[in-house]
């Protein structure tokens, strides 16, 4: 039986798994991810040596538990290239003075399988390829912000890897000075992520907002993502205040791409949005409604975006159909 491994590294959380011919998870495992925010005192190399070793060691668990593995499937949280290389990596490596050889340093431990590399939320997408004929967008909201726009199956990249990099859009305005971890200010991913968020709300807190006072986190100095979904299941108008005012850049960013493209399917996913649930969606059609889409009714309007599957798997999944589609292609980004 043909086993594929399958990774999801992103900025926050590192998951792995094995599945078989028949899209089956027969194992999977979730830890913390090693990142610039937690690493103080370690050089960017030793990170990034960090992330290849923490691959070829699960690589290697999964071998002595008896797994025979033909190839291994890898969604990395930046842009790639067809040399497989890490072009960008903000949630997890900071700023990149030039691009990481990733392809080639796995390939030194492991040489005899094949190995594809793509982007994080390419492969995530892959689990919803089936929806709406293969022409959606998928974004998602975690400790970033990332995006991916598939047309009838293929994903719309540039021969680099970039494109959907929604996170890294300029939105500005009254955030114009949050810092992205691309090392640029103002961008969506630095305002609309988990970790925007939060500086929203530490923001008001500082100013001493009306609803901060009327709040149950009121005399909290510093408020966490953690915080403000308990918040929103007691029905702390402070936090929903904070959470719908964090979901404007992610409306914005779907009202342009609807009206630029023609996409208007999109779904939904990252740790953050997952967790505040269908009052997410709900804030985002609200935005979506006040914005207006032209040729769109608001029952139109409504149908436009979905949360997708919050089982924190989509990124092994859709990995593994990936893989299960594109058997001749070593590296696809």
């Amino acid at each position: 039986m043909k086993i594929a491994l399958v990774f999801d590294i992103g900025g926050t959380s590192f998951r792995t798994g094995v599945l078989n011919e028949e899209m089956t998870l027969l194992e999977n495992e979730k830890f913390d991810s090693v990142n610039y925010l937690n690493s103080k005192g370690v050089t960017s190399f030793q990170i990034k040596e960090a992330l290849v070793r923490s691959i070829y060691e699960k690589y290697k668990h999964y071998q002595n538990k008896g797994y025979v593995i033909s190839e291994i499937g890898i969604g990395f949280p930046g842009p790639v290239n067809s040399a497989g290389e890490v072009q960008e990596a903000p949630t997890l490596w900071g700023p990149m003075d030039k691009p990481y050889p990733l392809m080639k340093e796995i390939k030194n431990l492991i040489p005899n399988l094949p190995v594809v590399i793509i982007n994080d939320l390419t492969a995530a997408g892959w689990r919803y390829i089936e929806e709406n004929n293969g022409t959606f967008g998928i974004i998602t909201v975690s400790s970033g912000v990332g995006n991916k726009l598939f047309w009838k199956k293929e994903t719309l990249l540039s021969a680099s890897g970039y494109g959907g990099e929604l996170g890294h859009s300029y939105f500005g305005n009254e955030y114009k000075d949050f810092l992205c971890g691309c090392g640029y200010k103002g961008h969506i991913g630095a305002i609309a992520s988990g970790r925007g968020v939060e500086q929203i709300a530490n923001r008001y807190i500082v100013k001493e907002h009306d609803l901060y006072k009327k709040s149950i986190f009121n005399g909290k100095k510093k408020i966490t993502t953690y915080d403000l979904i308990q918040g929103l299941d007691r029905e702390d108008a402070f936090s929903e205040m904070i959470v719908k005012e964090g979901a404007l850049p992610i409306a914005s960013g779907i009202h342009f791409i609807y009206s630029l493209v023609g996409i208007e399917h999109f779904i939904i996913i990252g740790g953050f949005a997952c967790s505040v649930g269908q009052k997410y969606i709900r804030y985002l059609n609200e935005h979506l409604i006040e914005m207006g889409i032209m040729g769109k009714t608001e029952n139109e309007i409504i149908k436009m975006v979905k949360l997708g599957k919050s089982d924190d798997l989509n990124g092994l999944y859709g990995m593994g159909n990936y893989l299960k589609y594109n058997k001749s292609k070593e590296l696809i980004f």
